[in-house]
C-alpha cells in the first residue's frame, strides 16, 4: 500500500496516472504509468481509494480501487491494491477472479520504481510491493478453488513458487488438506511430514492429529493428539484434543483436561466449564439456564473435510499474526511510542479466506470482528460478533465487545441490556459484570453499577481461595473509583488500599490511590513514594507521569510539576488533562502565553464538557480558577482483564 505523507510525492503519482511520465508496461522499469484511459477518472477513483483506505473504510477502497483498475487494467499497483482491497472487505469470489489476472505471468514480476518520480516515489513503490504480496493472490485462488471443491485445481495453483517463507507454510498446510481430497489421508499425512522441516511448522502437529481423525483413524488420532501437545500446547491445540477424548468416550481424561482449563484464563475457562457440564459435573454455582444450553450442545471435530483443514491453518496464521501486530503495539508503547495505528490488513486478510472456507467458524468470526471493531467499522463488527454460538469458548468475549461495539455506534441500551442479560444467566461472568459496570458508570447509572461491582466481588470471593484467580483487585480498583467518583471516600478508600494488597503494587492502584491521597493531602510521604514507583514500573506511561506532576503542583512545588509535565505531554500529546496541567503549571511560575497556548490545544483535543467549560474561563478570564482546575483528577485506566485471550 502507497502512504502519500507529502504533497509532492501525491502531485508525482498524479501526475504519473495523467500521461506526465513515461508509458507503463506490466512488470517493467517503468510501471505505474497510465495514458489515454479516463485519465481524470482514473486519478478521481485512486485518491478516493487511497483516502478510504487510511481511513479503514474498506468497502469503498475496494470499489474505489476496482474501478480505477478497470479504467488501467494494465496497472498492476491499481490491479493489487483492487484485489487487497476486496480481500480485507470480505468480497473473497470478486478478490479471486483479480488473484487470478495478478496470477499471470505478466503480473508476477515485482515492478521497479520510475525515475521521474524521485525517491519518495520509490520508497512508497517499495512500501506497496512489501505488502501487497506476490504470494497472497496465490493463497487466494486457491481458497476459492477448495471452498468450491476443486482440489485437484488448488493443487496446481498452490505448485507456483511463493517468496515468503511464511506463506510458505500456510501452503504446505492448504497442500497436504488438498491431498486429502484427491489422494487420501497417506498423501496428505507424507506431505505434513515434510513440512516439519520447514519455517513455522509449529501448527503442523495438530493438523496431522486432525487428519487422522477426519479420517476415522482414531487410535493413530489419540497418539497424534498426545505428540501435538507435547509440540504446541497452545489453546486451540487443548481444545480440541479435549474434544476428541469427549467424543471418543474417554471421560476421565477428558474430564482431567477440562478441569485444568478451568484454573486457566481466557477462552479456556470457558470451554472447561462447558465441558465439565456436558460430562455431568458443572462447577458449584453454575445456573439452570447455562447447564441446559450446555448439554445441548455436542462437540463436533474442528475438520470434516480438506476446505475446514485449509480454512483452519489460514485462521492459525491470522490469529498468530494479530496477536504479533498487538505484541508490536504494546512493545512501542511501552518504548514512548504512544500515537502508533495498529494496522491489521494481513491477519485480516488471512482471516476472510478462512472464513470463506469455513462461514460457521465461530473463532475466525471473532477475529474479524475484532478487527473490525479496531477500524472502527462498529456495525460489520456487531454483526460477526452476534453470530458467535452459545456454546463457543469466545462467545463471553463477542458478546462484550458486541456491547463496545453497540456503544460506539450510539446505542448504548441494547449494549446494557445484552449485557445485564448475560451476567443474569451466567454465575461465573464476572469478567462481562467488570465491563457492564464500567457502561452503567459511563451511563451515570452509578447505583447499578455498584451493585453490579459488589455482585461480581461476591461471586468471586464465595468460590473456594484456589478457584479465584488473580483478577479480584480489578474488581474492589473499579468499585473504589466508582465510589471516589459518587463522593463516598471512606468507602473509595477501603476498596483501594484492598486493591493494592491484592495486586501486589499493580502500577495504576498505586497511581490512583498516591495521587488522590495527595489531592486530599493525605499519607503526603506514603503517597508520593506510591507514585514514583509507579513510574518506575511504567516509565512511559504518560498518566503516571502526569500524576507526579500534578502531585508536585497541589504542593506548590511547581518548577517540579513542570519537569514532569512536560514529559507527560510529550508521552501524551493530546491528552487535554495533562495539556491543561501543564498550562496551569506554566500560569503559575509567569509563564502565560504559553499557559494559554497550552489551554487553546487543551480545547482543541476535545476534552469533556466540564473541562472544555473550566479552560474557556481561564482564557475568558486570563486568570487560574484553582478549585475548578485541580478538580480533573488522575488520568486513570480502565481495570478491565485482558480480552485477548
Amino acid at each position: 500500500m502507497i502512504v502519500l505523507r507529502k504533497p509532492i510525492l501525491l502531485l508525482t503519482f498524479a501526475a504519473s496516472l495523467l500521461g506526465l511520465g513515461a508509458c507503463a508496461t506490466p512488470g517493467g522499469s517503468q510501471g505505474y504509468v497510465v495514458r489515454d484511459l479516463q485519465e481524470e477518472t482514473v486519478v478521481g477513483d485512486y485518491l478516493k481509494a487511497r483516502f478510504a483506505a487510511n481511513q479503514q473504510q474498506l468497502d469503498i477502497a475496494a470499489d474505489a480501487y476496482a474501478r480505477a483498475s478497470e479504467a488501467a487494467p494494465q496497472d498492476a499497483l491499481l490491479l493489487r491494491h483492487a484485489f487487497f482491497y476486496e480481500l480485507a472487505a470480505g468480497n473473497v469470489g470478486a478478490a479471486a477472479d483479480l488473484a487470478r489476472q495478478l496470477n499471470q505471468p505478466e503480473f508476477r514480476t515485482p515492478e521497479s520504481g520510475q525515475d521521474d518520480g524521485g525517491e519518495a516515489m520509490r520508497q512508497a513503490m517499495a512500501a506497496a510491493r512489501a505488502q501487497q504480496s506476490l504470494s497472497l493472490p496465490i493463497l487466494t485462488v486457491a481458497a476459492d478453488q477448495m471452498a468450491d471443491g476443486d482440489y485437484d485445481d488448488a493443487l496446481e495453483t498452490l505448485d507456483a513458487e511463493t517468496e515468503s517463507s511464511y506463506v510458505q507454510s500456510i501452503s504446505y498446510l492448504m497442500r497436504a488438506w488438498a491431498l486429502y481430497e484427491t489422494d487420501g489421508a497417506d498423501a496428505g499425512l507424507a506431505m505434513l511430514d515434510n513440512t516439519q522441516a520447514q519455517s513455522f511448522s509449529g501448527f503442523t502437529p495438530l493438523h496431522k492429529a486432525l487428519m487422522l481423525e477426519a479420517a476415522g483413524r482414531r487410535s493413530e488420532a489419540r497418539e497424534a493428539y498426545a505428540a501435538a501437545m507435547q509440540a504446541y500446547p497452545a489453546e486451540q491445540t487443548r481444545i480440541a484434543q479435549a474434544y476428541f477424548l469427549e467424543r471418543t468416550g474417554s471421560r476421565d481424561e477428558a474430564l482431567a483436561l477440562y478441569r485444568g482449563m478451568v484454573d486457566e484464563s481466557g477462552v479456556l475457562v470457558r470451554t472447561g466449564r462447558l465441558g465439565l457440564i456436558r460430562l455431568g459435573e458443572p462447577l458449584a454455582g453454575e445456573s439452570d439456564i447455562m447447564i441446559r444450553e450446555a448439554r445441548r450442545f455436542r462437540v463436533r471435530p474442528f475438520v470434516r473435510s480438506g476446505a475446514d483443514g485449509a480454512g483452519l491453518a489460514l485462521y492459525h496464521f491470522a490469529w498468530a499474526t494479530y496477536r504479533q501486530a498487538l505484541s508490536e503495539q504494546a512493545a512501542a508503547y511501552r518504548a514512548g511510542f504512544t500515537n502508533l495505528t495498529l494496522l491489521l490488513n494481513t491477519p485480516l486478510a488471512f482471516a476472510q479466506l478462512s472464513a470463506h472456507l469455513n462461514d460457521d467458524f465461530d473463532a475466525v468470526n471473532y477475529l474479524i470482528g475484532g478487527i473490525y471493531n479496531s477500524y472502527e467499522m462498529y456495525e460489520e463488527a456487531a454483526r460477526l460478533f452476534g453470530e458467535v454460538s452459545f456454546n463457543d469458548s469466545f462467545y463471553e468475549y463477542a458478546m462484550a465487545d458486541r456491547a463496545s461495539a453497540l456503544v460506539e455506534m450510539e446505542k448504548t441500551g441494547q449494549a446494557l441490556e445484552l449485557l445485564q442479560g448475560y451476567v443474569a444467566r451466567d454465575a461465573y461472568a464476572v469478567s462481562t459484570a467488570l465491563r457492564l459496570a464500567g457502561l452503567l458508570s459511563d451511563d451515570g447509572q452509578y447505583q447499578a453499577a455498584e451493585q453490579t461491582l459488589t455482585g461480581a466481588i461476591d461471586r468471586i470471593e464465595q468460590r473456594p481461595e484456589d478457584e479465584r484467580g488473580n483478577d479480584l483487585w480489578r474488581y474492589y480498583f473499579s468499585r473504589g473509583v466508582l465510589f471516589a467518583d459518587m463522593d463516598r471516600w471512606g468507602e473509595a478508600e477501603a476498596d483501594l488500599v484492598t486493591a493494592r494488597e491484592l495486586s501486589d503494587d499493580e502500577p495504576y492502584v498505586l497511581n490512583y490511590l498516591g495521587y488522590t491521597w495527595v489531592e486530599r493531602g493525605e499519607n503526603l510521604a506514603e503517597a508520593f513514594a506510591m507514585i514514583e514507583a509507579a513510574l518506575r514500573q511504567e516509565p512511559n506511561s504518560g498518566a503516571i507521569t502526569d500524576s507526579l506532576g500534578w502531585a508536585h503542583y497541589q504542593l506548590g512545588e511547581f518548577d517540579e510539576a513542570i519537569e514532569y509535565l512536560e514529559r507527560a505531554v510529550a508521552l501524551e500529546p493530546a491528552d487535554p488533562v495533562i495539556t491543561d496541567h501543564l498550562g496551569d503549571a506554566y500560569w503559575q511560575v509567569g509563564r502565560r502565553n504559553e499557559a494559554r497556548y497550552e489551554w487553546r490545544r487543551a480545547l482543541s483535543y476535545d476534552p469533556d464538557g466540564e473541562l472544555r467549560a473550566a479552560i474557556e474561563r481561564k482564557l475568558a478570564k486570563g486568570e487560574l480558577i484553582t478549585a475548578e482546575t485541580s478538580a480533573e483528577g488522575p488520568s486513570d485506566i480502565a481495570a478491565e482483564p485482558s480480552q485477548t485471550p
